[in-house]
């Protein structure tokens, strides 16, 4: 399955910029008896086709997602739910990653992996906000640093978003505990 993305340069658009993210996997996740987590593991793409250089951080993560009924739905902006403010939590006795500064030169495509993902129900006729139920679906991302520092050489990308993407939550999923 594959969804592009623009970046958003500085708060503007930047066309001559392309992404296109690939789901290299996916997982269901368990949470509880009435809730699961899809969780995508993604390989983003970015492609420089403009004539000067473009920056990027290491540390993009998905943090805003928004589910619509369906592509046509998710490009008029008509959104079942949008959810915001995504992190990733390290334990104390974890090391933070190091940032990096991606460099991607006029032509060059640079290639990062980031994980994205969705609650959703295994019934149908129970609710829960920001959540899905089986069916299909489209998907907007916009991804943005995690944090703002360390400060960089350069000033990067601040956002990319993605074009909407159909996706399908089967019925009867077996998640799995993840870590």
């Amino acid at each position: 399955m594959l969804f592009s993305f623009t970046a958003a340069l500085y708060g503007a658009q930047a066309p001559s910029t392309k992404a296109v993210a690939k789901v290299i996997g996916e997982k269901y996740c368990e949470g509880d008896s009435d809730l699961f987590t899809v969780r995508l593991d993604l390989d983003v793409r970015v492609t420089n086709d403009s004539g000067s250089t473009v920056y990027l951080r290491s540390d993009m993560i998905p943090y805003v997602t928004r589910v619509a009924s369906d592509v046509e739905a998710a490009k008029r902006g008509d959104y079942i739910y949008e959810v915001s403010g995504a992190s990733v939590l390290f334990g104390g006795d974890q090391k933070l990653p190091d940032v990096r500064e991606l460099t991607v030169r006029p032509g060059q495509t640079v290639v990062s992996r980031v994980a994205g993902g969705l609650t959703a129900r295994y019934k149908p006729d129970f609710r829960y906000p920001q959540s899905v139920a089986s069916g299909h679906y489209a998907l907007q991302f916009v991804f943005k640093p995690e944090k703002d520092f360390p400060k960089l050489a350069h000033q990067s990308l601040e956002s990319l978003t993605t074009e909407p993407v159909a996706v399908e939550i089967p019925q009867n999923v077996h998640a799995v505990p993840c870590r």
